[in-house]
């Protein structure tokens, strides 16, 4: 079996475990895998992206693209881990999926902080690695990708190369399109982040269940109408 789908294996053994996790909560040792299952999967996605990282040219650092995005990843996580911090330091209100489940198991605030302090170090560098790895597929992607239109642009994003509308709505999809695609929703999280220490602040004008629908809709639609347009200028140029 391919590393490609070793890793598909496992994301979806812990899909299926968030999902048990959520729904039986009589059993707890769901729970407990969960627990155990995540940084796992954080640290084998990290591993994956240094290994294809290692065999791309080199990211233009100072591009502005390059450099606001790892800002609102990095910076975005430390403004919400910050302020969930100094206002509620015994996590108590703190929604965290895993900070409830552990509370829920009678953990100690000490061991609810190193395996909290664990992931998001983990989350936040394989975030990083993902927009790196976004800015340096990128530019192929735009060189491969023919521009006929901006919804045959999304599929071939989501698909591939030479998908079609039928291979995109049996989700038949290239790893290498993928994994590039996840970068942007990565970044839409981590402004939900944002927003999240702003609701902490008590300075947010809209409910939190909006906001990750909207927020994922307009990372969508940015990330296709950016390809498209670039596509377009590249055959300008040409």
């Amino acid at each position: 079996m391919s590393n490609d789908k070793k890793l598909s294996s496992f994301m979806l053994l812990w899909a299926v475990l968030a999902v048990l996790s959520f729904f039986i909560k009589e059993n707890k040792i769901f729970d407990y895998l969960l627990l155990a299952a995540t940084p796992i999967l954080l640290m084998l996605v990290i591993f994956h992206c240094l290994k294809i990282i290692r065999l791309l040219p080199p990211v233009n650092v100072k591009s502005p693209l390059f450099i606001v995005g790892l800002l609102i990843i990095v910076g975005g996580s430390l403004f919400d881990i910050i302020t969930t911090v100094i206002i509620c330091p015994t996590l108590e209100s703190e929604a965290n999926i895993f900070v409830t489940s552990m509370f829920a198991q009678g953990a100690p605030l000490f061991a609810i902080y190193a395996y909290n302090f664990l992931v998001q170090c983990l989350l936040i560098l394989m975030g990083s690695l993902l927009w790196i790895l976004f800015c340096k597929r990128l530019p192929v992607i735009i060189q491969k990708l023919p521009s006929k239109n901006v919804w045959y642009t999304y599929i071939q994003l989501c698909s591939g190369e030479n998908a079609t509308f039928k291979d995109f709505i049996c989700s038949k999809i290239d790893p290498f399109y993928f994994n590039v695609s996840l970068a942007p929703f990565f970044i839409a999280g981590c402004i939900f982040r944002i927003y999240c220490g702003f609701e902490w602040l008590q300075l947010t004008p809209i409910s939190r269940l909006y906001v990750p629908v909207a927020l994922l809709f307009f990372a969508n639609i940015f990330y296709v109408i950016y390809v498209d347009r670039k596509l377009k200028l590249k055959l300008k140029v040409a």
